[in-house]
């Protein structure tokens, strides 16, 4: 008989893959923000609002958004080195549920932060003279939620329904019984009657 294995640890391959995937969404988060608030505030078309943010990648001052993407980074960069670490000592789904809960955390509080910050320049307001104080304090801001998104991935994988053993395996230690007469688990002992 076999035994299940809960415990099943993200591969090396996977393990890049996630954190390569968290940099790209790090990347890629002020640039939507702005071709959103372009699009939905500005009511600009989108080719004009793309071509304006592509403009905008390697531009001079505080309107360049790869400096800012790339501050940006700092939860992001936080958030793949921790599920590195997390990744070897948790099962897969505990990994990814912790990894979705991290990144809305982030993305909870920075899209909307980037978005107060742009509104004016699309909208009806005044634009601040902080502003560009502000990309830098927002990823500063957001590894707090961060960490606070992990927290509450935590309590959702302390969930019975997330630690659930399949029927038809022992509940204690997950051994197979498959074809068990006895009732009694013969790894562990436990009577499943």
């Amino acid at each position: 008989m076999t035994k299940i294995n809960h415990s099943i640890n993200l591969t090396m391959k996977q393990r890049r893959l996630l954190f390569w995937l968290t940099i790209v969404i790090g990347l890629a988060a002020p640039s939507l923000t702005l071709l959103a608030v372009q699009m939905i505030v500005g009511r600009i078309p989108f080719e004009t609002a793309f071509e304006d943010v592509l403009s905008r990648q390697y531009a001079f001052g505080d309107q360049n958004l790869f400096v800012i993407a790339v501050i940006g980074l700092i939860p992001f960069v936080t958030l793949a080195i921790k599920m590195t670490r997390i990744s070897m000592n948790h099962s897969r789904r505990n990994c990814y549920v912790l990894y979705i809960c991290g990144l809305i955390g982030i993305l909870g509080l920075m899209i909307p932060a980037y978005v107060s910050v742009w509104y004016p320049h699309y909208g009806p307001g005044r634009i601040s003279s902080t502003e560009g104080i502000a990309f830098v304090q927002i990823p500063i801001v957001c590894v707090g939620s961060l960490f606070f998104g992990l927290y509450i991935g935590g309590l959702i994988n302390k969930t019975r329904w997330l630690q659930a053993t399949p029927k038809g395996y022992c509940q204690k230690c997950g051994y197979n019984l498959t074809g068990n007469v006895s009732g009694t688990c013969p790894e562990c002992g436990v009577s499943e009657l």
